[in-house]
C-alpha cells in the first residue's frame, strides 16, 4: 500500500529535518563549487600547449583508479576511431573536441526558472545540484558542480514535479541547425534559460559517464564510472558499468538517491533507459543503498523488445512490463525512412523508438500520480535514439533531422502529460545531453580502425606474438596492455604513449602515471 504523503507544509518540514544530516555549505551557488578551484580563463585563440594541458585535466576528472587502460589518446580534430565492419557505428564519439563536448542544457518551468540565455560556463555536473536546490535539497555534498543559481527563483514551496530529459549523442548545435524541426523544444529554449557554453569537461565523452555524472553533479573521478567499458586489469577483459542492472559500481549518490533519503521513499523516483548505461545512474542505488527505498528503473531488453529491471534494488510497475516494442513495429510495417526494420535491436536505430520511449515515461508519470500531491518527484528519460541514429547515419543526415522531429513531438507529450498532472506552474524540466557526434569527415582518411591501430602498435611492439594490446571501446580512446605480456617485454606505457604521438592523426597521448601525478583538478572549464 503506498503511504500517505505529507501535506506540502509538512513536506517543507520533513526536508529541513532531513537535511540538517547533510553537509549544507558545499555547491550553493557560483562561485564556490565544491571540491574545485576558481574556473581558470579560457580564451579563444587557446594553444595547443593550452589544449594539451586542458585535455589532460579532462582525462583526470575522468579517471578512477582500475578501472581504465594504462595509455589515453586524443584524436586530431575531425579524425575518430572505429571497428572496421561496424555497420551501425561508423560515427564514433569521445574525444574533448567541440563536436563531442558542447551540449545543449536548458532549464524551463515557470515561476522557478528566469527566462533567458547565460553565457558562463555551465556543465553536467551542474545539473544535479541545480534540481536539487529547486526541489528544496539545500545541500549537495560531494558534487563537483554548481547551483546554476542566476536561473532560478527562490520561489517556494518547491514545484511538485523534476523532469529531466538527457538526448543521447544531441550536439548543442541542433538546436541552431535543426530549430525548426523542434518546435516544443524550441519553445522550451525560448520560454526557458538557455545556457549558451554547456559543455563536457571529462573524457571520454561517453554515454555511462555523462549520465553518472548528470545524475550526481560529481566527476567520474569521484562517482567511479569512467565510460561504458570498464578494464580488468588482472585479466585484461572488458565488462559494462553495471553488470546485472547492479548499481554497486557507482560509488557517489545520485540526486535520485539524495531525494529517495530525504523523503523516506514518499517521492516517486523514476529512471528510464534504452541502455543500462544510461538508465541505472538515474535511479541511482535505490534499495541497495543504505537507508534506501526502491524506486522505478526501467532499462529497455533490446533482444525482447520490452523493459525490464534489477528487482533487488529498483521495482518496475506491471503496466510497464506489458508494453512491448513488436507493436510498435508492426504498426510501422517494419520500415522508417526507407530503411527495413527486421528486429527490436534495430528498433533504436529508428526514430519511432523515441514513440516507444515516451509512451512508458508518459505512463508513468500518469501511473505514479507525478506532481500529484506537495512531495516533489523526480523523473529521469534517456532518450537513445538521435545517439543511435547518429551513430549509424551520422548528425547531419535526413534521418537524423527525422528522428529529431519525432523526439521532439514526444517531449511535447511529456511536456502536456506534466501540464495534467501536476499543473501549470507546478514542475520544471532540464533537458540536456551526454555528449555529441562528430559529422562526417572532410577526407575518408580521417576515419580510423581499431584494427590498423593495432597492427601499428604490434609492428613497433610486439612484432611476434602480436597479443600485447588491446582496443576494446573505439570510443574511449584507450589502449589496454595485457599485464604478463608488458613486463616480458619490458614495454613501458610512456613509451607506447610517444609513439602514439608521433602520429599524423594523434594530437596527445598520457599514460595512467601523468594521470595520477598531476595533481586534483581545476574546476571545470570550457572550451
Amino acid at each position: 500500500m503506498t503511504p500517505s504523503r505529507p501535506s506540502r507544509a509538512g513536506w517543507i518540514s520533513l526536508a529541513l529535518t532531513g537535511l540538517l544530516l547533510s553537509v549544507a555549505a558545499c555547491g550553493n551557488g557560483r562561485p564556490g563549487a565544491a571540491l574545485a578551484d576558481p574556473e581558470p580563463e579560457v580564451t579563444a585563440a587557446e594553444s595547443p600547449e593550452g589544449q594539451r594541458a586542458r585535455f589532460l585535466q579532462m582525462f583526470v576528472r575522468g579517471y578512477y583508479p582500475a578501472r581504465t587502460a594504462q595509455v589515453f589518446f586524443v584524436p586530431d580534430e575531425g579524425h575518430f576511431l572505429v571497428a572496421r565492419g561496424d555497420e551501425d557505428y561508423p560515427y564514433m564519439h569521445g574525444s574533448p573536441w567541440s563536436y563531442d563536448t558542447e551540449i545543449p542544457l536548458l532549464l524551463y518551468g515557470p515561476p522557478f526558472i528566469r527566462v533567458g540565455e547565460y553565457g558562463g560556463a555551465a556543465t553536467q555536473q551542474d545539473v544535479a545540484p541545480t534540481l536539487g536546490r529547486l526541489l528544496g535539497l539545500t545541500g549537495t555534498p560531494g558534487m563537483t558542480g554548481s547551483v546554476l543559481a542566476e536561473a532560478i527563483t527562490d520561489t517556494n514551496p518547491p514545484p511538485r514535479a523534476a523532469v529531466l530529459l538527457i538526448m543521447d549523442g544531441l550536439a548543442r548545435t541542433a538546436f541552431d541547425l535543426h530549430g525548426e524541426a523542434m518546435p516544443a523544444l524550441s519553445r522550451l529554449r525560448r520560454e526557458g534559460a538557455w545556457f549558451a557554453n554547456a559543455a563536457v569537461t571529462t573524457l571520454p565523452t561517453q554515454t555511462a559517464a555523462g549520465h553518472a555524472t548528470v545524475a550526481t553533479g560529481t566527476d567520474p573521478r569521484l562517482h567511479g564510472i569512467v565510460g561504458n567499458t570498464f578494464i580488468d586489469r588482472w585479466t585484461a577483459t572488458p565488462s559494462g558499468p553495471f553488470p546485472g542492472l547492479d548499481p554497486a559500481n557507482l560509488m557517489a549518490p545520485s540526486l535520485a538517491d539524495r531525494l529517495n533519503l530525504v523523503t523516506d521513499g514518499r517521492a516517486v523516483i523514476v529512471g528510464q533507459g534504452t541502455a543500462a548505461r544510461a538508465a541505472v545512474p538515474l535511479s541511482g542505488h535505490g534499495a541497495c543503498q543504505f537507508g534506501g527505498r526502491p524506486v522505478i528503473l526501467a532499462v529497455y531488453d533490446e533482444s525482447l523488445g520490452t523493459w525490464t529491471t534489477n528487482e533487488e534494488c529498483y521495482v518496475l510497475p506491471a503496466y510497464l512490463r506489458e508494453m512491448d516494442a513488436r507493436d510498435l513495429l508492426e504498426t510501422e510495417g517494419y520500415v522508417w525512412e526507407g530503411h527495413a526494420i527486421p528486429d527490436v535491436s534495430a528498433a533504436r536505430r529508428a526514430g519511432l523508438f523515441s514513440r516507444f520511449e515516451a509512451d512508458a515515461a508518459i505512463a508513468m508519470i500518469e501511473s505514479e500520480g507525478v506532481g500529484r500531491d506537495a512531495v516533489p518527484d523526480l523523473v529521469s528519460v534517456n532518450f537513445k535514439t538521435p545517439d543511435y541514429v547518429a551513430h549509424k547515419y551520422g548528425p547531419d543526415s535526413p534521418e537524423m533531422l527525422e528522428a529529431l522531429a519525432e523526439l521532439d513531438r514526444q517531449v511535447a507529450r511529456i511536456v502536456d502529460t506534466l501540464v495534467a498532472t501536476a499543473g501549470v506552474g507546478e514542475f520544471v524540466v532540464a533537458v540536456t545531453a551526454d555528449h555529441g557526434m562528430p559529422p562526417e569527415p572532410p577526407v575518408a582518411s580521417e576515419r580510423h580502425y581499431i584494427d590498423e591501430l593495432l597492427d601499428l602498435l604490434h609492428d613497433r611492439f610486439d612484432p611476434d606474438g602480436r597479443s600485447l594490446f588491446e582496443v576494446y571501446d573505439p570510443a574511449a580512446a584507450q589502449i589496454v596492455m595485457h599485464p604478463a605480456r608488458q613486463e616480458a617485454f619490458g614495454v613501458h606505457a610512456a613509451d607506447v604513449a610517444r609513439f602514439l604521438e608521433s602520429q599524423s592523426w594523434i594530437f596527445a597521448a598520457f599514460t595512467e602515471a601523468e594521470l595520477r601525478e598531476s595533481g586534483a583538478p581545476a574546476a571545470a572549464d570550457t572550451p
